[in-house]
């Protein structure tokens, strides 16, 4: 199985690492955005762990996952506005269908033909006339490759 990190293509993974200052300015760039979603003490974990365990309940968060913030934070720091393209069978779709929506940025989203339509309704309904979507290869892999070719033969960012 491939590698695949959705709209992080831009870096290279193995030598990039974050600044203080550019963790800062994403913080601010999510806060304007998204509310935080709170915390909550687990109390079978602390005692196993004899510590003090807390979870982030991103169930409380508008697309009820944490990838909506990495999706609209690159988005919002995009210079080429023209729209963009990835693949995803879920969560992610839904970060990135959100920030289009929000960014007013046109995007391709590929989703295998196995996804549930309780997914796709989601993506359809976070990105609203911002997004296309495409149903597109049998398995995650074949529906990254088809929606490579069509970032590439478009010329739109992935």
């Amino acid at each position: 199985m491939k590698k695949y990190f959705p709209l992080l293509r831009f870096y290279n993974t193995k030598t990039y690492f974050p600044t203080i200052e550019s963790i800062d300015k994403a913080y601010i760039n999510i806060n304007s955005v998204f509310k935080p979603t709170p915390l909550e003490f687990h109390e079978g974990l602390s005692e196993k762990y004899e510590s003090n365990i807390l979870l982030k309940k991103e169930n409380e968060s508008v697309v009820r996952s944490y990838k909506n913030r990495g999706a609209f934070n690159k988005m919002s720091s995009l210079t080429n506005k023209n729209g963009i393209v990835t693949c995803s069978a879920g969560n992610h779709a839904q970060g990135v269908a959100y920030s289009c929506n929000k960014l007013m940025i046109p995007g391709d989203i590929f989703m295998p033909k196995i996804t549930t339509k309780q997914k796709i309704d989601k993506v359809k309904k976070f990105g609203g006339n911002y997004v296309n979507i495409f149903l597109e290869g049998s398995n995650f892999d074949e529906s990254f490759d088809i929606a490579n070719n069509y970032s590439l033969k478009n010329k739109k960012l992935h």
